[in-house]
């Protein structure tokens, strides 16, 4: 055939293989087919099709139907001429030395292509494949693996299960699948849509059965009348067959038993939205949304490559708007497929709105909210003997707005304990409406988060919703004031009254285990501080977001401090809290000192937090303040009335007996006269500090403490006893996990080398500190580069 590409065919290679690779080669050449595109877009490799394409190996039948499928070709001729080249002709594939070369497997397909006849009497309900599927290598290989006829033991079937949530395509890729192995069944394929996703309209397997049974050549007058004699019969006409059933949609395991022969020549291959956990001796896949690339691809071939490529920033913006969903990827790219005039970031804002995201996937019958709608409905039809049912527990999962859940939090949120509140959770697992992705942990697709936050709307009183909210809440509070304890000893206690808890907060032991449980949990607390304010649970919100306190500050997580203070104010100030306003003036005020030119905003929130203490006469509130209005006023270039306030905290502190507050003031006083060079005035001051701090095991005190005097024998000239200090610091802020802490005894030790003329172990030391506050964005930063390049690294990282 003219117009062919490739490599002369090999002598000696039979007539059918023959027309068979030209007639392939012509088809691939017909449509501008590179090697490497018809790999991809077949799912085998580009080496293979050259063997294929060129008569050095006969095709696969498989790989002729996965051809066929993708590029719109009448299989049966070419199945014809793969049984033909399979069963008579002589020729050779890969070394060109005749039928000789073939061995036991390709007389089995002889014989397999002999008994079952041409391929045109096969069974053929499989519904046609999409023409734009892309992506799910890695499931197509694995499916294709799991649906391979003879794998088992007699009476064994190979059976693989696709399953997961709505609108992830599995119906799309069990058909597409199903194409791609029907050369291995010549019987045919078996299919049916059981519609088990929703109760009310799910297949009887009786009936699924009489059709079956009728297709198969069976008298409708004589079939028996009960489920296990169709059952029994179906497994009876297949026993000898090989052919592929395709169950779509099914509801659960006793919808489908029926339905499954009991030969090891057949394969079923089963879609559900259930786990089907009790189906036996399957492969089971969990489908997930599509990775980026894969999403990418399959937007682009709905909407156009040039399109998405002209407009980068909105194409990421709709992909992360579908989330790896292929049903709303589909319509994302139908809508722009119809609308030429539309920009890309047209659609991406109007999908930005969490509001109306799920009213914008929709087109024509495609909807992800009717998707999300037939769980949601079978759901409602569920009860539970742990007093909740699974439909109203997905709704108040809705009122999380956090990326995931813990089981304790969950179960605080449910008012369950957390046993019966795993019951629950596991249950809405096992409906693909929520995830597990690590042991007591639990998280929803944004999606489908969004379709829950509209039912909790919808069918829970506000005051319901907000109950929940304050459950939720309020445990967050009781878990981060005990961590709070650990990671800022110095701190004053946030006030609290005794929370309800359904489910206990965690006790810590040590100290590693409460920063740990923040670093788990840092974006579920900032959430859930902004989810309290919403839902007017004032008091929660502000006592949340000071809790934090101790976890900011030793991570310099400013960006959420800066948020969930600000949350936490505007609650105190909507609820008229005066306690509140103070707390949360006074943190604020900290975390401006870490963000470059905002000391007056420091100091300004520090003067309000005083006031209030004032009004309030709590003397231990006024004794804060004035400590933190001296270091402002310090930063601010105005050290003396620094020293005024820092000396004024000091005497209420002594009046009160606040041993620590003490040693606190005495740690601030001789950082003033560190910062104004004054070593001789600090150190006494200091030493103080260091003694006190130490009695009362406050090891956060004791870190700052030990790199002020550092500093301090570093101005006096005593390199040995500045190393000494600042070494004890950097070993105790590790562990502690204080990265400033560490960043500033690195930073330090630098330069204590530095003056001690040991540059080149100077070095590394100020690269660890830079590097330690870049990673938390700390603006020091900057003063570490220009010390390195004042001691002549500076083109040095």
């Amino acid at each position: 055939m003219a117009g062919t590409s490739g490599s002369p065919l090999p002598e000696g290679i039979g007539p059918a293989a023959r027309r068979l690779a030209q007639e392939l080669r012509a088809l691939k050449d017909a449509r501008g087919l590179t090697l490497t595109q018809l790999g991809a877009q077949t799912h085998y490799s580009r080496a293979s099709w050259e063997r294929w394409l060129n008569g050095k190996r006969l095709i696969t039948p498989d790989a002729l139907v996965a051809f066929a499928t993708r590029y719109g070709v009448e299989a049966p001729p070419l199945m014809a001429l793969l049984d033909r080249a399979r069963s008579g002709d002589t020729g050779a594939f890969a070394d060109g030395r005749g039928s000789s070369a073939r061995g036991p497997a390709a007389q089995d397909n002889v014989a397999e292509a002999r008994t079952h006849g041409p391929a045109g009497s096969r069974i053929a309900q499989l519904p046609p494949t999409t023409s734009d599927f892309t992506g799910r290598l890695e499931q197509i290989t694995r499916l294709r693996a799991a649906l391979t006829p003879g794998s088992g033991d007699p009476g064994q079937v190979s059976i693989a299960a696709v399953t997961g949530g709505g609108g992830l395509g599995k119906t799309t890729l069990a058909v597409h699948v199903a194409h791609l192995v029907a050369g291995r069944f010549p019987d045919g394929q078996l299919y049916v849509d059981l519609l088990g996703a929703c109760e009310a309209q799910a297949r009887a397997p009786e009936d699924v059965l009489e059709e079956w049974l009728r297709t198969l050549g069976e008298d409708p007058a004589t079939l028996p009348p009960r489920l296990d004699e169709r059952a029994a019969l179906f497994r009876s006409l297949l026993s000898k067959s090989r052919m592929l059933v395709l169950l779509d949609n099914a509801r659960d395991i006793e919808q489908i038993r029926p339905l499954l022969p009991a030969a090891n020549t057949c394969a079923v291959l089963v879609t559900s939205r259930n786990r089907m956990a009790e189906l036996p001796g399957a492969y089971k896949l969990g489908l997930e949304s599509l990775p980026d690339d894969e999403a990418w691809t399959l937007l682009a071939q709905l909407a156009g490559v040039s399109r998405l490529a002209a407009e980068p920033e909105a194409s990421a913006e709709l992909l992360r708007a579908c989330g790896g969903i292929p049903l709303a990827l589909r319509i994302a790219g139908a809508r722009l497929a119809a609308r030429a005039n539309w920009r890309v970031s047209t659609l991406a804002q109007r999908l930005g709105d969490e509001r109306r995201r799920l009213d914008e996937l929709e087109i024509g019958d495609l909807a992800a909210r009717a998707s999300f709608q037939v769980s949601y409905a079978a759901l409602a039809k569920t009860e539970s003997p742990d007093g909740l049912s699974p439909a109203r527990a997905f709704r108040l999962l809705g009122l999380v707005t956090g990326p995931d859940i813990g089981l304790p939090a969950a179960a605080a949120l449910l008012g369950l304990t957390a046993r019966r509140a795993e019951r629950v959770l596991e249950s809405l697992v096992d409906g693909h409406l929520l995830e597990s992705p690590t042991p007591d942990r639990y998280r929803m697709h944004d999606l489908i988060r969004l379709y829950a936050a509209e039912q909790v709307r919808r069918d829970e009183e506000p005051s319901e919703r907000d109950a929940a909210v304050a459950r939720l809440t309020g445990w967050y509070l009781a878990t981060a004031a005990r961590a709070n304890a650990w990671l800022a000893p110095q701190a004053r206690p946030v006030p609290l009254e005794p929370i309800p808890l359904s489910c206990p907060a965690p006790e810590f032991d040590v100290h590693e285990q409460a920063l740990a449980w923040c670093d788990t949990e840092r974006a579920n607390l900032s959430a859930a501080v902004q989810c309290a304010a919403a839902h007017g649970c004032h008091e929660y919100a502000w006592k949340l977001a000071a809790a934090l306190l101790g976890f900011y500050n030793l991570r310099r997580h400013l960006a959420d401090w800066t948020v969930t203070h600000q949350a936490g104010l505007a609650a105190a100030e909507a609820a008229g809290d005066r306690v509140g306003q103070a707390w949360i003036h006074n943190n604020l005020g900290f975390v401006y000192f870490y963000w470059e030119e905002s000391d007056r905003k420091a100091l300004t929130c520090f003067e309000r937090s005083l006031e209030i203490r004032i009004e309030l006469e709590d003397l231990t509130g006024q004794a804060i303040a004035l400590n933190n209005m001296g270091g402002a006023y310090h930063r601010l270039g105005d050290p003396d009335e620094g020293m005024r306030c820092l000396e004024r905290s000091q005497e209420i502190r002594e009046t009160l007996g606040d041993r620590l507050g003490v040693g606190m003031s005495c740690l601030n006083i001789g950082c003033i006269y560190v910062g104004s060079q004054r070593p001789a005035l600090a150190e006494p001051y200091l030493h103080r500090a260091l003694a006190i701090v130490e009695e009362l095991g406050n090891r956060q005190l004791t870190v700052t403490t030990l790199n002020n005097l550092g500093e301090v024998y570093i101005q006096l000239q005593d390199q040995e006893a500045a190393k000494q200090y600042l070494e004890r610091s950097l070993s105790l802020s590790r562990e502690l996990g204080d990265v400033p802490g560490q960043a500033l005894a690195l930073q330090s030790l630098a330069k204590a080398y530095y003056d001690a003329g040991e540059g080149e172990v100077a070095l590394p030391l100020w690269q660890q500190s830079l590097e330690l506050y870049e990673s938390v964005s700390d603006p020091v930063a900057e003063d570490v580069r220009a010390e390195l390049a004042e001691a002549g690294f500076g083109g040095t990282r």
